[in-house]
């Protein structure tokens, strides 16, 4: 009788253990974390406007790709570069090294985008392609 209550606390135990495991694997693949998923959500083509101290209103777009890098065209002058997520922004860097960063707003169930520099007065207001 001993044994039958031993072997029954060491499968409830077991049960337990695996019921957690399961509950872990199941979070984990559940979702993306923020990064990942903001990062997926710049993903694709932007149309809209660029607004700076020199250009108002400006007709612009930008491109992010999948591999980290992207393109643009402000008032049809082409810019391409990198970019990332990092600290909760976005940092984009131009061929020339030059690096600006970005706090970034969603909307209209991620269709639409507003970029705004965190040093100089730079604003990207844009729509998804």
């Amino acid at each position: 009788m001993e044994n039958n209550n031993r072997l029954r606390d060491i499968v409830k135990k077991q049960l337990v253990i695996i019921g957690i495991i399961i509950l872990l694997v199941c979070l984990g693949l559940s979702g993306c974390s923020n990064l990942l998923c903001d990062k997926n959500k710049f993903i694709g083509v932007w149309n809209g406007t660029y607004h700076s101290i020199l250009l108002e209103n400006t007709s612009a777009n930008i491109t992010f790709l999948s591999d980290g890098t992207y393109s643009a065209n402000i008032a049809l002058k082409p810019e391409s570069g990198t970019w990332e997520i990092k600290d909760g922004k976005i940092v984009k860097i131009d061929m020339n090294n030059s690096m600006t960063v970005y706090t970034y707003h969603f909307s209209e169930l991620d269709k639409s985008l507003i970029l705004n520099s965190t040093t100089i007065y730079e604003k990207w207001i844009m729509m998804k392609k």
